[in-house]
């Protein structure tokens, strides 16, 4: 193995280690094991973290060097292939479902800054990079074509939505403009619009035409300031005879389909935070599922004779309802489970969509009333994240499906967060 690939220890007499040496290979999982008093920590804390975190403080400078404590060096010849290290202690604090080693270390918050600072967004769902411009950016873009070029400074007012938009008419007369563009042709305000309630429209209000010289950059940046301002953000440029159509937005806008996005901030790349996780799985990268297979142990017992006492007691409300159910639907419960109706137990499982008549004893009372039938699965989802009893949650995990998130694909984190790269 090449030394690169290695960190190598020579001659460490740190504690109780006397003239030890050795070779541990990288990017592999080592664990170092031995009785009480044989020198692990020694070799793992005391000689190589030691070692790294010393090395790596030595690499910043003075300055920084002074807010962090210093390291004495260990008792060793010499140790090469070692990067900066960092130490997780056995007895964590926290039994929080969402911490990582990156979380515990807080090495996770400098990589959301990183991420939030130079990462470049890419749209989840058309793969384009999104880019967003300031207004003296979008003037820059603008004062690079050639002079006398004649420039249309345009205010989206309707995207390709069906209507009668004689008001957005009306209104832009009011404000004292004189032309508009619909569906790419512009037109004179003082002539009369008739729009079909049946047709879709895009409708953009020209804010300026200006031909391009020098001296023209503060009329640009007004112009381009105040389309912004209209439309909420965006602004389109039309360059040139041809009418090249250039769209920009103060905004993280996707080109293609005009979909905005929030702005990239380290929050968006938690999955400790509502605003990173992923709404699926709220951040933990698996979805836990109660499922029919994992309660059903033998398909050849009936209902009635005990296929689902793992979970139900039969003097309880559901099974009560469950009786009642199978005699509207004509279910013979003594069956075996296994010889019941796939519809049924659909029903069992995943509930109903129409209300049932319930009617039944129980404690020498009687109930009556109508309800949806939620269905086993929805039952033990309630009881399950409302009760405080330790032993029943245990009791319930037991059927739980523990699977990868179909959604983040276990990354935790949202889709924006997830098309958000660097380099």
């Amino acid at each position: 193995m090449p030394l690169k690939d290695e960190i190598v220890i020579s001659k460490a007499n740190v504690h109780n280690l006397k003239n030890v040496s050795l070779k541990i290979p990288k990017n592999t999982f080592t664990v170092i094991t031995g009785p009480s008093g044989s020198g692990k920590s020694s070799l793992a804390f005391d000689t190589i973290y030691v070692e790294g975190q010393r090395r790596y403080i030595e690499s910043l400078s003075s300055y920084a060097r002074q807010f962090l404590g210093q390291f004495q060096a260990p008792d060793v010849e010499s140790i090469t292939g070692l990067s900066p290290a960092i130490a997780i202690e056995q007895n964590t604090r926290t039994k929080n479902p969402r911490s990582t080693v990156g979380t515990t270390t807080e090495i996770f918050d400098y990589l959301r800054i990183l991420f939030a600072r130079v990462g470049d967004l890419y749209c989840p769902e058309t793969g384009e990079k999104v880019t967003k411009n300031t207004p003296t950016q979008i003037v820059k873009k603008i004062e690079q074509f050639e002079e006398k070029t004649k420039v249309h400074i345009l205010s989206p007012l309707i995207e390709n939505k069906i209507g009668d938009f004689s008001h957005e008419v009306s209104k832009s007369q009011a404000m004292g403009f004189s032309r508009i563009r619909v569906n790419g042709t512009i037109l004179s305000l003082q002539e009369e619009f008739n729009f079909s309630k049946n047709s879709p429209y895009t409708i953009d209000l020209v804010v300026d035409r200006i031909i391009l010289k020098k001296n023209i950059t503060k009329r640009i940046f007004d112009s381009i300031e105040y389309a912004l301002q209209l439309g909420n953000g965006i602004v389109k440029v039309l360059v040139g005879d041809n009418d090249e159509e250039l769209i920009f937005s103060e905004h993280y806008m996707s080109p293609k389909i005009r979909k905005i996005y929030p702005d990239l901030e380290p929050g968006l790349f938690s999955f400790n935070s509502p605003l990173g996780a992923c709404k699926q799985c709220n951040g933990l990268g698996e979805t836990k599922n109660f499922i029919s297979s994992l309660i059903i142990k033998n398909k050849n017992l009936s209902i009635l004779n005990g296929a689902l006492d793992s979970i139900i007691h039969k003097n309880t409300f559901l099974f009560q309802m469950i009786l009642n159910i199978a005699e509207k639907e004509k279910v013979d419960l003594s069956l075996p489970y296994k010889n019941i109706s796939n519809n049924f137990l659909d029903l069992l499982w995943h509930g109903s969509s129409e209300e049932y008549f319930f009617s039944f004893t129980s404690d020498n009372s009687k109930y009556e009333f109508s309800k949806v039938f939620p269905g086993i699965i929805k039952w033990m989802e309630k009881k399950f994240s409302e009760t405080n009893s330790k032993k029943v949650k245990e009791e319930l995990e037991k059927f739980l499906d523990k699977s990868f998130c179909n959604k983040c694909k276990g990354n935790r984190l949202n889709p924006i967060a997830l098309s958000t790269k660097i380099a």
